[in-house]
């Protein structure tokens, strides 16, 4: 008899790296018994293959300290917002952009302090400048 699938959801979430990585040696190796059948379906093949595959992503990411699907989640969430991040200082740090002259002054258009002419960044915020 099948299980509801919320119980299945939330015993799958509360297994560790360690038990998933048991499970799937547990079946590769049937999958391996299978494939060896004179009449075996080449699908047990492609089950071998995918089995490895995800053995291979699931120890990595338990060698980089991923115990479980929490951990996961803070390490995905981590990294959108380390993406993020970077994205944003490349802008600011080293995508060049025009002063703004105005009043005879030229301004930063990142925080419209007063930057000199041959100025390569702001000296107030760091946003780099050029394009003079």
């Amino acid at each position: 008899m099948r299980e509801p699938e919320t119980s299945g959801s939330i015993a799958a979430m509360s297994m560790n790296t360690e038990r998933i990585l048991e499970q799937l040696y547990s079946l590769k190796d049937n999958s391996e018994s299978f494939a060896k059948a004179e009449d075996a379906d080449p699908i047990w093949q492609k089950d071998i293959e995918a089995l490895e595959a995800a053995i291979s992503m699931i120890s990595t990411l338990e060698d980089e300290g991923v115990h479980d699907a929490e951990a996961l989640k803070d390490l995905i969430f981590d990294y959108h917002l380390a993406a993020k991040q970077q994205k944003e200082m490349h802008r600011k740090y080293e995508v060049p952009v025009r002063a703004v002259r105005k009043d005879g002054a030229f301004l930063c258009p990142e925080c419209n302090h007063r930057v000199g002419l041959k100025h390569t960044h702001c000296h107030w915020c760091g946003k780099k400048l050029g394009g003079w």
